[in-house]
């Protein structure tokens, strides 16, 4: 939400207290996150927001950053939505940490921020409206005309193997090829 040319440590700890606000906000209020694309809603917890990040920021010692409003009712916006590849890179991390638990390596004890910022699409004109279908989260991220060049997607995968198998899953979970065509060859023989 911060300014990104703040030290990592700043941004970091300046993120941790907005996403913090927002999962307060959900508790103390409406027990969820606000409706994907929900003006109303994503208003009234940015305000919540605002007003812990001001309280964050009279109490810390390091100076921070101002919100970033615009960026930040984006993500406000968007919290309630789950895609495949994020929730997928999660899902990985949790699995390793429950691994590193059983004593070989060290398990992590600090915060992990991870976003896709970069990966929204810029410009107001974006047709966001959601069709109540099981796309709707990526609709209200990225929009029609992203979904539909996903959906009109020719590929053609070599290999079918581990990672082809949670590649070909993950195009079928986002809706890659529905309309298009996918491919997919493999030399392997299963007997």
């Amino acid at each position: 939400f911060f300014n990104v040319t703040a030290t990592t440590k700043i941004y970091t700890r300046s993120i941790v207290g907005s996403v913090r606000c927002v999962q307060e906000t959900d508790h103390e209020k409406h027990n969820s996150l606000p409706n994907l694309n929900n003006e109303e809603e994503a208003n009234e917890c940015l305000k919540y927001v605002e007003e812990r990040s001001e309280a964050i920021q009279k109490n810390s010692k390091i100076p921070l950053r101002k919100l970033n409003k615009e960026m930040a009712l984006t993500i406000v916006k968007l919290a309630k939505a789950q895609i495949v590849p994020m929730t997928a890179f999660i899902g990985g991390i949790a699995a390793q940490e429950v691994l590193k638990v059983r004593g070989k390596y060290t398990p992590l004890h600090q915060w992990l921020h991870y976003d896709l910022l970069e990966t929204l699409p810029s410009g107001t004109d974006i047709k966001k409206a959601t069709k109540n279908c099981r796309y709707d989260d990526y609709l209200a991220i990225y929009g029609e005309a992203i979904m539909n060049r996903i959906e009109n997607l020719k590929l053609f995968m070599v290999g079918a193997g581990a990672l082809g198998c949670e590649l070909v899953k993950g195009f079928a979970l986002i809706g890659a090829c529905t309309k298009g065509m996918l491919h997919c060859t493999d030399n392997d023989h299963i007997e």
